[in-house]
């Protein structure tokens, strides 16, 4: 494992180069201009360097423990020379000074432009960055790579032209017969990895393309879309004049504005320049590395037009282009035979685990694959790894564990820091809201317990005298022998809760997305889902292994416009959405979404686990407040969050539901619920369905807990619901706020990156219909108690 310093780690190139050296094992830490930029480095399991190309102090820092730098930073956009200067050059220059001083080899990334100088001013600074790396005193060893267009998932330069392709037309700004070389993203974060893995010793300016000899035409880059799109694609070859007016007017409005645009007249001699074809002579004999996406493969892993054919690789390519990409799945299929337990096959969403659940959701944790490889910890770990005895009787390290270090590295850390929130046991429960840590009595605010019948009388005996009559457990599954009178009862119910006809009950709220959507969707269909869903329904569709697609968090207008472009496919297609989402608390707009999937003749799936009993006249969540219920195609939920056990469930108006239970494996082969659960949770649903007080309950003290938190001053995340949760700028400051809420009695949840979305830090706090108004303002006070100090010191 090496430790690697990274600049520009949250830009296009950057972010693919930390994916693939965390998918790898190796510990990367990055320069952050910003808040936003470290919380983004986090979440891609890197550590940040608070700091910029300015700040030699902290570029010391950045290099001072590196075994090598890889140096992604660079300005390409601008009008003057010095624009591009600033940082191409200057920067450089002070970065390079201080590799020199750690003695940390080096690896820039310069452009294919660079052999040409005299075309801009960009072409210029690269060519005098690369100058850099040959003086006398310049870090040694030194790696140059001269990429040409550069294309994948994030891209903002040439998404546009394949965003118009897409769409049935080209804007050609050239020759269509001039020739340029390409290459994916992944190739290139796959050609840095290698350079890495390979000690850091090679040394030499490199081209590097794609392995198509002699590059493309623009008429060849047409053609291959044209294939992927199955539709003709017009062309349209943009005039020369007209260009360069464009450019020119650009270039005079930017220095009005101080805004720095895409096209300038550099950039336009760039693009109509007749050969920009690279040679990868050199580099094959110096690296380890073979290209492993040509240009037909690359666009249908960036290109969501382009997905339609199963067998170009892009099932789980995502068309959202979201600041965290699964690039896992596609680092260890660049590198085929190595590592092959660093990372996971991932649908798309977080990958690894940070503290707390997780949503599974495309920017955070306990994603569908859960691979473990971001600089949080998993959720109940404890040890370093190690298993065994070597010789002498010191520990034999198992080669399994090692994917684990970076974690167990971690967590020594935080143990280290005295504040260890996965190590706190709550040693007695004394009701729904109280317990006891560390021998103190607590306030519990982290429990999911809505309604706070954990200990409601009705639900206790019910469970008691199930146990009595029936036993501890069905040891069986439900196609065994492990069905019985109470799960039949408990599914009836359930529906009639609903008012539709049919229910199925799993074993546990995971298991009942995992269960319905493995079986609903198979290799042959399409699933369209939000963003922010949950880890359980990505696992649920990579078990399945439908085509995953991503629409924007809470957005029906990128929805309509996704399932638009499946055009007649959109009539076999499921959407997925969640009513209230765990980790921020924010509600779908149901009625808009539910409308847009009508619109389009798909399927609909809403998961309330965390607005059942809580939301709607009745309690039966945002499908009943949004009026759709009788829209919705399938309603999932738990029985582990308002109904206070264990368990799931779906419930549908298709008799085709039954059919679940000869096709879905989590259902066939998972013992049943046991009876005691069966009957505490029929009890609970009675009371929900009966009690209107326990909502009432719940929002007020929902509202009372954010109306005293914003008028504190902190930042919420979402509108007031039965998740609270304030947002934080560093992992430092929600760590002590934590440990500074649990030493004034209160127990919250600490969500950290990756289990987040956005990578924000947070702290979470659940409230429940038996919180007494005396304790929500204690919560108050606590959090007032701490938060100005540690603000200021965040």
């Amino acid at each position: 494992m090496a430790v690697v310093a990274v600049t520009g780690a949250t830009g296009f190139i950057g972010r693919a180069t930390v994916a693939a050296l965390v998918a790898a094992g190796h510990r990367v830490q990055a320069l952050a201009r910003t808040p936003e930029a470290a919380g983004g480095v986090r979440a891609m399991g890197a550590v940040p360097i608070r700091g910029d190309l300015s700040d030699p102090a902290r570029l010391s820092e950045l290099v001072s423990r590196a075994d090598a730098l890889v140096h992604c930073a660079g300005q390409v956009r601008g009008v003057g020379y010095r624009d591009f200067a600033k940082v191409n050059v200057a920067g450089s220059a002070r970065l390079f000074a201080a590799a020199r001083r750690a003695g940390c080899a080096v690896l820039a990334l310069s452009s294919l432009a660079a052999r040409e100088p005299s075309l801009s001013h960009y072409a210029m600074t690269k060519r005098t960055m690369e100058c850099l790396l040959a003086e006398p005193d310049a870090p040694a060893p030194a790696f140059v790579l001269r990429p040409p267009a550069v294309y994948g998932p994030g891209d903002r330069e040439l998404t546009p032209l394949f965003d118009a392709m897409g769409r049935g037309y080209a804007p050609i700004p050239g020759n269509p017969e001039a020739r340029v070389s390409l290459i994916h993203v992944y190739d290139l974060a796959a050609a840095i990895l290698a350079w890495v893995e390979g000690g850091a010793r090679a040394t030499g300016i490199h081209e590097i393309h794609d392995g198509h000899a002699g590059g493309y035409s623009w008429n060849d880059v047409v053609a291959t879309a044209e294939e992927l799109r199955g539709a003709p694609i017009r062309r349209l070859v943009l005039p020369a004049a007209a260009m360069r007016a464009t450019a020119v007017l650009n270039s005079g409005w930017s220095r009005l504005a101080g805004r720095a645009p895409m096209l300038t007249p550099g950039k336009l001699r760039e693009l109509r320049h007749a050969d920009w074809v690279a040679d990868n002579a050199s580099l094959l004999g110096t690296i380890e590395w073979q290209p492993r996406l040509d240009l037909r493969a690359g666009l249908a892993a960036t290109c969501d037009w382009a997905g339609a054919s199963s067998d170009n690789g892009s099932r789980h390519e995502q068309p959202l282009r979201r600041n965290l990409y699964p690039f896992a799945r596609v680092a260890r299929a660049l590198r085929p035979g190595r590592h092959q337990d660093r990372a996971a096959d991932q649908a798309g969403g977080r990958s690894g685990s940070g503290f707390g659940a997780g949503d599974g959701s495309a920017h955070g944790a306990g994603g569908p694959s859960g691979r473990l490889h971001s600089d949080e910890l998993p959720a109940g770990r404890r040890d370093d790894g190690r298993s065994g005895q070597g010789d002498g009787g010191q520990p034999r390290r198992l080669s399994l564990f090692d994917k684990f270090e970076p974690i167990a590295r971690i967590r020594r850390d935080i143990e280290a820091s005295g504040i260890d929130p996965l190590g706190v046991p709550i040693e007695r429960i004394i009701s729904a809201t109280e317990g006891v840590i560390g021998g103190r009595r607590m306030i519990l605010a982290g429990t999911n317990n809505y309604l706070g019948l954990t200990f409601d009388d009705d639900c206790v005996e019910a469970a008691v005298a199930a146990v009595r009559s029936q036993g501890t457990g069905t040891t069986g599954s439900r196609m065994a022998n492990g069905s019985y009178d109470g799960h039949m009862a408990l599914e009836a119910e359930l529906a009639a809760f609903y008012g539709v006809g049919h229910g199925v009950v799993f074993s546990t709220g995971y298991q009942a997305n995992l269960g319905m959507l493995a079986a609903l969707a198979g290799p042959r269909d399409t699933v369209m889902l939000d963003a922010d869903c949950h880890a359980s329904i990505y696992d649920g569709l990579k078990l399945g292994g439908a085509r995953t697609l991503l629409f924007k968090h809470n957005d029906p207008a990128d929805l309509d416009k996704r399932l638009g472009r499946l055009g007649e496919a959109a009539q076999h297609t499921l959407v997925v959405v969640e009513g209230i989402y765990s980790m921020l608390g924010d509600m779908a707009p149901l009625a808009e979404i539910v409308a847009v999937v009508k619109k389009h003749g798909a399927a609909i799936l809403v998961d309330e686990a965390h607005s059942m009993g809580i939301v709607g006249q009745h309690g039966r969540g945002v499908v009943e407040a949004a009026g759709v219920m009788d829209q919705v195609d399938f309603v999932v939920g738990t029985f582990s969050k308002s109904l206070g056990a264990a368990g799931g469930f779906c419930v549908s108006p298709h008799a085709e539901l039954d059919m679940i239970r000869y096709a879905s494996r989590p259902y066939i082969f998972t013992a049943s619920p046991v009876p005691s659960v069966i009957a505490s949770v029929r009890a609970a649903l009675a009371r929900l369905r009966d009690d209107d007080s326990l909502r009432d309950r719940i929002w007020g003290n929902a509202n009372r807990l954010h109306r005293g938190l914003s008028r504190a001053g902190f930042t919420l995340a979402a509108p007031p619901g039965p998740v609270v949760a304030a947002v934080f700028d560093s992992r430092e400051t929600s760590l002590a706020f934590w440990q500074g809420l649990l030493d004034r009695g209160v127990y919250v949840n600490l969500m950290l990156p990756p289990a987040t979305p956005g990578g924000k830090c947070l702290i979470r706090a659940s409230l429940s219909a038996a919180h007494s108004r005396q304790q929500i303002d204690h919560i108050v006070a606590a959090f007032k108690d701490i938060g100005a100090p540690l603000a200021k010191a965040g």
